[in-house]
C-alpha cells in the first residue's frame, strides 16, 4: 500500500504519541480534577478519529485493514466515555 501524502500521516501518529504520552502523566496523577479536561479531550479524539476513518472507508475507498483501526478507537472512545461517566 502506498501512502501518495506522508505528511498527514505523520501528523497523525504524532498526534497518538501525544495523546499516549498525556495519557500516562494522568494515569499518574492522583486527582480528578487534574486529568479531567486531558479525558475529556481524549474523549474529543477517539470519538472524531473513528468517525474519520469510518468516513474513509466508506466513501474514500481506504483499504479494508482500516477497520482495525476503526475498532481500535472506537474501544478508545468507549473506554474513556465510560470512565468519564463513572466519576
Amino acid at each position: 500500500m502506498s501512502v501518495p501524502d506522508v505528511w498527514p500521516t505523520r501528523f497523525a501518529a504524532a498526534a497518538v504519541l501525544a495523546f499516549s504520552a498525556s495519557s500516562w502523566f494522568c494515569y499518574q496523577a492522583a486527582e480528578w480534577e487534574k486529568v479531567k479536561i486531558v479525558v475529556q479531550t481524549e474523549i474529543v479524539w477517539a470519538v472524531l478519529a473513528t468517525l474519520v476513518i469510518l468516513y474513509g472507508l466508506f466513501f474514500e475507498g481506504q483499504p479494508p485493514a482500516s477497520w482495525i483501526n476503526a475498532v481500535i478507537m472506537a474501544g478508545f472512545a468507549v473506554a474513556f466515555i465510560y470512565y468519564y461517566i463513572k466519576k
